[in-house]
């Protein structure tokens, strides 16, 4: 730490940088992880469920949507080809994940706001509020139909 601003050359910045107890968070939240691996576990597969129930929906809705997952991060793309680049980003549709987004907010699901975001998942989704979240989507996407008739 001695190589650390103020004392050495190394400039770093960021939010909670230097706050004892964002580091101390930060410490604790790394020797839970190490302590209880199967916490990763849980996190695939709150994931999974969640990818696969979102899929479905935009399947059966017809809407052309990517799902890209790492563990418990992911992200939606409304496009009809698989995102993997920073451009393929930018030919996703935002204007279409915009709509969603404030159509989920009306239905109690509160997601990142946007379409450049990744959602993190948490070990304290439960079964119920994923079927919630999808549940979400059917009725926002039907919803969306509507508005578009």
């Amino acid at each position: 730490m001695s190589q650390i601003a103020p004392e050495g050359p190394v400039y770093q910045a960021g939010t909670l940088s230097g706050n004892p107890v964002a580091t101390t968070a930060g410490l604790t939240v790394l020797n839970e992880l190490k302590e209880h691996s199967e916490i990763y576990t849980k996190l695939e597969n709150i994931g999974k469920k969640l990818q696969k129930g979102l899929s479905d929906t935009f399947q059966r809705n017809e809407i052309s949507a990517q799902i890209n997952r790492v563990g418990s991060m992911m992200s939606v793309f409304f496009s009809e080809k698989k995102v993997r680049t920073f451009n393929d980003i930018k030919k996703a549709d935002m204007n279409q994940f915009s709509i969603f987004f404030h159509q989920m907010l009306e239905n109690g699901i509160h997601l990142p706001p946007s379409g450049f975001e990744s959602w993190f998942l948490a070990t304290t989704l439960t079964d119920d509020l994923i079927d919630k979240t999808i549940d979400a989507a059917e009725k926002s996407i039907q919803q969306i139909k509507i508005e578009i008739l």
